[in-house]
């Protein structure tokens, strides 16, 4: 599959078992949307979701190391994404059943179209062109609400976030993982778990910028002790949190070992009050940094039945 100058690697479907999938949208409905709004208090920041439909967005994404574990599938998050990437790679892989439930999603939440200023990110283009939505590389004239892509520092976002689904200024925070525990705030380097493994990832941030990875034996995708130290001593002010080294599965692609991630859509269906399962891919690569690079594979992830 070709996205603009994006060639994709396409692997076969596979399939999350149905109790996995319960058990996360009653987690993303309850705990982690009362942790993410809380966040939104904290800081003071606030979008159109948040403040007409109480939710931080209509579609978020879990990275999740794949588990069969239906009892605490939770303790497996790597992250929520609140305005994810990949929107339209997905949505490419899915049958038009379930393209139908992201449309009942976004015009449920009023949502007029799709708004991507200033952003080489061709991924809401190609989720407006799949659900028959509009599209804009300017500010419209229309009152809104849009799903909104532009810099977090944008000098317009304050206004923008007036007519957002999702956030601008907060993209990518993760102050939630802390109040969850899934988290865990960084103090002093020394303390950290170096005898197991972990990750160092910026509190805010996204597509894997910042993030480290400590294991006691090195693999491809891992830092040296010395760069985290000095990471942690150059980003001094900068907070950072750790969690405990949730290994993606470890599998053979293509002749090359490697691992993988599911990355799992939800979407908020305000009838039912509550995020529910809507399609999502899983992610290969040869790498424990496991995003889209050119040397990734990706697929369709559904429900096991």
């Amino acid at each position: 599959m070709t996205i603009g100058n994006w060639k994709l690697r396409i692997g076969e479907d596979r399939e999350v078992p149905e109790n996995v999938l319960s058990e996360l949208e009653n987690f993303l409905s309850k705990q982690w949307r009362e942790a993410a709004m809380e966040d939104v208090r904290e800081i003071g920041n606030s979008w159109w979701a948040v403040e007409k439909l109480l939710i931080p967005s209509p579609i978020v994404r879990i990275d999740i190391a794949p588990t069969l574990d239906s009892n605490n599938p939770q303790k497996f998050i790597y992250e929520v994404e609140v305005r994810p990437a990949g929107l339209g790679t997905t949505l490419k892989l899915l049958p038009n059943k379930m393209k139908s439930q992201w449309k009942e999603v976004l015009t449920g939440c009023y949502c007029q179209g799709f708004v991507s200023l200033d952003t080489p990110i061709q991924d809401d283009a190609l989720a407006a062109e799949v659900l028959d939505m509009s599209y804009f590389e300017k500010i419209p004239s229309e009152k809104g609400p849009f799903w909104i892509r532009t810099k977090i520092d944008d000098h317009r976002a304050p206004d923008l976030e007036k007519i957002s689904l999702v956030p601008i200024q907060m993209d990518g925070y993760k102050g939630y993982l802390l109040k969850l525990g899934l988290g865990f705030p960084l103090k002093d380097p020394s303390s950290l778990p170096w005898e197991r493994g972990f990750v160092l990832k910026p509190i805010q941030g996204a597509r894997m910028k910042g993030v480290k990875i400590w294991l006691p034996q090195k693999r491809d995708g891992t830092s040296t002790r010395t760069k985290i130290w000095q990471t942690v001593i150059e980003e001094k002010g900068s907070p950072y949190l750790w969690q405990p080294f949730i290994s993606p599965k470890a599998e053979e692609c293509e002749g090359k070992k490697g691992w993988f991630i599911w990355r799992v859509f939800f979407g908020w269906f305000d009838w039912q009050q509550g995020y529910r399962f809507i399609g999502g891919l899983w992610n290969w690569r040869p790498n424990l940094r496991v995003h889209g690079a050119s040397d990734a594979v990706m697929g369709g992830l559904f429900k096991k039945r």
